[in-house]
């Protein structure tokens, strides 16, 4: 499974501190491999899971700043695809 798209949605991840963004991405990484499981289970091994721990204690990773990235890529994906659906659309019109 290709990570691209987790380096797009983090893309404007700011946790104030380069290693926050790092651990952030790698964070999001192990979880969407197993997104159905628990921490420990996504994790590989112990260093991870206490990594993963610590980077969601850390009071810089609030609610808001996890996802806020996200926020942001979402709106820039549905701005997009409404470009795509009026261009067709108007092409679609055009036509009759």
């Amino acid at each position: 499974m290709t990570t691209d798209w987790i380096d797009q949605e983090l893309e404007r991840a700011d946790l104030e501190d380069d290693r926050l963004n790092r651990r952030f991405a790698e964070v999001l990484r192990s979880l969407s491999r197993h997104p159905n499981v628990s921490i420990p289970a996504a994790c590989n091994g112990h260093a991870e899971i206490v990594a993963t721990y610590r980077f969601f204690d850390n009071p810089t990773t609030t609610l808001d700043t996890i996802l806020e990235p996200h926020r942001h890529a979402t709106k820039q994906r549905l701005a997009i695809q409404y470009r795509k659906s009026k261009s067709k659309t108007a092409l679609t019109l055009s036509h009759y």
